[in-house]
């Protein structure tokens, strides 16, 4: 029998600067809204992609790339920071679409805890300071 992998429950974590390229499928993301109410005109979205074994969770503040974060698509980024639990992608990362014919085979599983809702005794055991969903933080 085939032995079953680990599906995480949790977003992956990468820390610093990352040259990349990070090859991953988007599974949602968010409209832009508007970040600094100071400056209406910083805006930001969320989204969450994934590799064939992790998913992660980005902040995307350059707007113009929202064209790429098309649910079902497969990119590829570079040059992004990790900071927090996220991958933030700024003017200077770069967001490019991969070969169409490439498949990538992600589980439903690792799909549906990329999308579920984190549930209160999750949220417990998180130390104090992490970041929840991009909006929220533990305390």
């Amino acid at each position: 029998k085939p032995r079953l992998k680990v599906v995480p429950t949790e977003a992956s974590i990468e820390e610093g600067f990352q040259k990349g390229p990070k090859e991953v499928m988007v599974l949602k993301a968010t409209e832009p809204f508007s970040y600094d109410p100071m400056k209406a005109e910083k805006k930001m979205f969320h989204a969450t992609v994934a590799t064939e074994s992790q998913f992660f969770q980005v902040k995307v503040f350059h707007v113009s790339l929202k064209n790429k974060f098309i649910p079902k698509n497969i990119i590829a980024i570079s040059d992004y920071h990790g900071r927090n639990g996220f991958l933030e992608l700024y003017d200077t990362s770069r967001v490019s679409d991969v070969n169409s014919d490439q498949k990538m085979e992600i589980s439903s599983r690792l799909i549906q805890n990329a999308k579920a809702t984190p549930k209160i005794n999750t949220l417990y055991s998180q130390k104090p300071g992490t970041f929840v969903s991009g909006i929220y933080q533990v305390h």
